[in-house]
């Protein structure tokens, strides 16, 4: 008998990338109980780090300083490396404090639920750079993208024209992205067998603990700094 998991994995099938969008914990379930090999898993996180690091280039405007080519040269390997290190984080920690709310799942269950309720469809919104470097080019990664060097420059459309595109990619992820954290949720609890509120739960205790490790690294550093001053 062929197993339905692996044979959905060689067939390429796609609908469970959209599907996840509407019915979170029904595509989250098929997952768990049709595992499929590991390695899609990296594959995801590796193009969903990338497509991250190029949104926190745009966001810090690294094209002021940095050329086109450099910057995507970093987004494949640093980012690249970051995605698939942030999912086996992401999978132990979700593990760990979720087992403190009554969950369930395992690590490797939690790596299936972050690369496929989460990481997929961030993967998808990262999909929107292809239209966005082709019509800003390094201006995507500028304080803004009247600076264009892609084809907007070619078709030399108007600076007002230009910032309206820029606004509108800009607000298409921000919404995708909330709605990702509500995918998140939902797979997080189908994988724990707990509610969305619970996944929340979990979400703001992990959120919480890193804020407050970063600020005991960085906070000695900032002293040391004012007393320098």
């Amino acid at each position: 008998m062929k197993d339905e998991g692996g044979e959905m994995m060689q067939q390429g099938n796609w609908k469970y990338w959209f599907r996840v969008w509407i019915h979170p914990r029904q595509t989250i379930r098929h997952f768990l109980n049709h595992p499929g090999p590991f390695w899609p898993l990296i594959v995801i996180a590796l193009f969903s780090g990338i497509f991250q690091f190029l949104d926190n280039g745009a966001e810090n405007a690294w094209g002021n300083h940095l050329y086109l080519g450099l910057i995507l040269l970093l987004a494949v390997v640093a980012g690249g490396a970051l995605g698939i290190g942030g999912l086996f984080l992401s999978g132990v920690l979700y593990r760990w404090v979720g087992s403190w709310f009554g969950g369930t799942a395992d690590r490797h269950q939690m790596y299936i639920v972050f690369a496929r309720g989460v990481l997929a469809p961030t993967v998808l919104i990262g999909l929107l750079w292809i239209p966005q470097l082709l019509l800003f080019g390094r201006g995507a990664f500028t304080d803004s993208p009247v600076y264009s060097s892609g084809l907007a420059s070619a078709l030399d459309l108007p600076g007002g024209v230009l910032m309206a595109i820029g606004l509108l990619f800009s607000i298409i992820k921000i919404g995708l992205s909330i709605w990702v954290f509500i995918i998140m949720l939902h797979a997080v609890g189908e994988a724990h067998q707990f509610s969305a509120w619970r996944s929340l739960g979990v979400s703001l205790i992990i959120t919480f603990a890193i804020v407050v490790l970063i600020l005991i690294l960085v906070l000695p550093f900032l002293v040391i700094g004012i007393i320098a001053n």
